[in-house]
Parts: C-alpha cells; structure tokens; sequence
C-alpha cells in the first residue's frame, strides 16, 4: 500500500536527496519527487559565549539509535579522558540502556534526564560543546539541526543523510563500532580549536539550508505548484 500510494501521489515530499533516491527506487518519477528539509529557527538555537566539555544526545531512547555502542565507546575512554556525557530523551531502551551503562560501570560518567520540554533543549545544547549521533539507521532528525544551530561539535554515523546534511563539517565513524566513535569523541574532547571551526560550520550550513527563511518558500512554491496542476 506504501509503495502504490507513493506512486500515485501527485508529488512525493523527501527530506534529503539519499531519501529521495530511496523513494525514486520504488518507483516514483524523479519530476514528482521534491527534497524538502525540515527546519529549525536559530535564534532559538543558538550558541552562546561559553560552552562546557560535555557531550550531549538528544533523541529517542530506541535501539536504532545506537545509543549501546555510546556507552561502549565512553567505557573505553575511562582511562584516557575524563568524560561527562548527558543522554536526553526517553522510550523503549530506557531500563536496557540504564542496565548497560551499570554493569559497564560508567553511571558517573553518564547522566540520563528522560523529560524535557524545547525550551530546556535549547538551553541544553547551548551549553554543550559536543553532539553525538551513534544511529545505526537515521533519516534526518530535527535534533541534529538543532544542535548544528547551537554550534555543537557533531560526532556521528556515517550514514548518507547525515553526511548530507554536515559535510566536512562534521566527525564521522562506522555504525556499531564503538571502538571508532571512542576515537572520534577523543579527538573532539582534545581539538578545541577544531570544535570551534565545526561548530560553527554547522551553524552556518543550518542558516544557509536549514532555516525557516530557506525552507518555507520551498513549502509554498510546492503547495502552488500542486493547486495549479
């Protein structure tokens, strides 16, 4: 029924172009299929003077997430970094990911805060100077955008969304391999200078692709486009 539906609907709205590949491989004519990102507003999020050496995720607390091989990855760095790491959100994985984080005994490197309201996000990722996205399948989360407009450091998947969406603006490694993303996440704690460029290079891709003054016209040049046949 998905896939009929796609192929019949007068025009097929995808995030990033990967996606937009993805659904032209079921069959959908590239003229019916529009990318169209989500987007954040950034003065929302925005960075502000002084951030502290934490590494924040925010996100779903599911296991598509990846959220277990974060937690590998920050055992590993006990003995070569002093780490603190806040994961916020909540869902499925909460007991299961608590659980892990306990017997890899790391529960005083890692804070988990399972309700927060938007406003909280923001202050959050203002303070934050690394963003870690360990997903093992992703699409294009509004968390992402978010922390880039915050100035975040962005650690992640290399999965084609996300390195889409970041470019060289960001620190990539394997999905599931812990022992990559402890790697990436020492070189993000150690490079200040390095956090600071990516930063806010990712701030600037945000406001440059991102923000509702990019992405609305898109939304009413579609919505045109569709009435007039």
């Amino acid at each position: 029924v998905g896939s009929w539906a796609l192929r019949n609907s007068s025009r097929v709205v995808c995030l990033t172009e990967s996606e937009a590949r993805e659904v032209a491989g079921l069959g959908v004519g590239k003229r019916n299929i529009r990318v169209i990102p989500i987007a954040v507003d950034p003065n929302l999020f925005r960075p502000r003077g002084t951030k502290r050496q934490m590494i924040v995720y925010v996100g779903r607390l599911v296991p598509e997430k990846g959220l277990e091989t974060l937690l590998d990855a920050v055992a590993a760095l006990r003995e070569k970094k002093t780490v603190r790491v806040l994961i916020v959100g909540d869902g499925p994985s909460r007991n299961k990911l608590i659980g892990h984080a306990h017997r890899l005994g790391i529960l005083d490197m890692v804070t988990f805060r399972f309700f927060v309201d938007q406003s909280q996000v923001a202050e959050i990722l203002q303070e934050s100077q690394i963003f870690v996205l360990p997903s093992l399948k992703e699409g294009l989360p509004i968390t992402l955008l978010e922390a880039m407009a915050s100035a975040n450091m962005i650690v992640a998947s290399n999965l084609p969304s996300i390195v889409e969406t970041l470019g060289p603006a960001g620190l990539y490694f394997t999905p599931g391999r812990s022992g990559e993303l402890a790697e990436r996440l020492l070189e993000a704690l150690n490079e200040r200078q390095l956090q600071r460029k990516n930063g806010l290079a990712g701030r600037e891709v945000v406001e440059d692709r991102f923000s509702w003054g990019v992405v609305l016209p898109m939304l009413e040049d579609l919505y045109r486009e569709v009435v007039a046949g």
